[in-house]
């Protein structure tokens, strides 16, 4: 746990950053993840994400709690987006400090997503519902 507790506060503390970029900050809105129902649940692959109501997490790491933590540390500095949220497709992106992380699940069955991977030349990973 102590583990977990410290790679949690490490991820954060080197991932906020005290410059921002107010051209990013344009598509902002507050700290909540709204994934479909579709994609709600757990879904497993090479790593684990679970998605639920206001929140995602890949393995045991809550995105919202990131972006929430960087948002303490340094007010404003941090948000989510969701460009692609509908029956097939949640594509988001959150920004902590200068880095945004961005994702693109689709959905391939009940059963089954793909997360796109934004370089071609490495395979996009399948997970299924758990």
């Amino acid at each position: 746990m102590k583990k977990l507790f410290f790679l949690f506060y490490s991820i954060l503390l080197f991932s906020c950053s005290s410059n921002s970029d107010d051209n990013i900050k344009t598509n902002s809105s507050n700290s909540d993840f709204h994934p479909p129902s579709w994609i709600e649940g757990t879904w497993k692959g090479d790593v684990t994400y679970k998605f639920f109501q206001k929140d995602v997490y890949q393995n045991q790491i809550s995105f919202k709690g990131l972006v929430d933590g960087c948002n303490l540390a340094i007010p404003n500095s941090s948000f989510v987006s969701e460009p692609i949220k509908n029956n097939t497709e949640y594509k988001f992106s959150y920004v902590t400090g200068e880095i945004k992380h961005e994702y693109h699940f689709i959905k391939i069955s009940s059963t089954e997503i793909k997360l796109l991977n934004p370089n071609s030349e490495v395979l996009s990973p399948v997970y299924t519902k758990q």
